[in-house]
């Protein structure tokens, strides 16, 4: 489908890897997204060679900004998401979408790995049209937008999407 593929070639400043499903109920997208993890956030904010002792040493960020840093990913991927999908739609066959936000990594209490919904929101075109994404707070967009998330990403809580598709169809 046109739609998962644009967002499969959308590039962002890490790496992860993409696994989008997507499904059309009437005149509403249905995206299930996968997210990256926290494996995928950088922890390091420099390298510093020390000359004296020939070696670098590695200065890494708190977790309180990587948490942060995690969760401004997460809500701009999701809004920028929404834009690309509605952009594509040019002949306005859809009036909505539904996008579903997954993560899958190890549970740390089990050593199993696991996918967890951590985000959903369902947004319609003429509503998300009136925003200037370029000067929004991307947490604070995804929350005026009625979005459902756990109160910290970082935790990898799960909720309930507000809207799932039958894969079995």
């Amino acid at each position: 489908e046109q739609v998962s593929s644009a967002l499969e070639n959308s590039n962002y400043d890490i790496d992860f890897q993409k696994n989008i499903d997507c499904a059309k109920d009437n005149d509403m997208l249905i995206v299930d997204y996968e997210l990256p993890n926290m494996s995928n956030i950088s922890d390091i904010k420099e390298y510093k060679y020390i000359a004296s002792k020939k070696e670098i040493s590695i200065k890494k960020y708190t977790d309180s900004y990587i948490a942060k840093r995690y969760e401004d990913v997460l809500y701009s991927i999701t809004l920028r998401s929404l834009y690309e999908m509605f952009s594509i739609d040019t002949s306005n066959e859809i009036n909505g979408v539904t996008f579903n936000g997954f993560v899958t990594q190890v549970n740390p209490a089990t050593g199993i790995t696991e996918r967890k919904c951590i985000l959903s929101i369902q947004v319609d075109r003429n509503k998300f049209s009136q925003i200037n994404l370029s000067q929004v707070e991307s947490k604070a967009c995804f929350k005026a937008l009625k979005g459902v998330s756990a109160a910290k990403l970082v935790d990898i809580s799960p909720i309930t999407p507000i809207l799932t598709f039958n894969k079995k169809d």
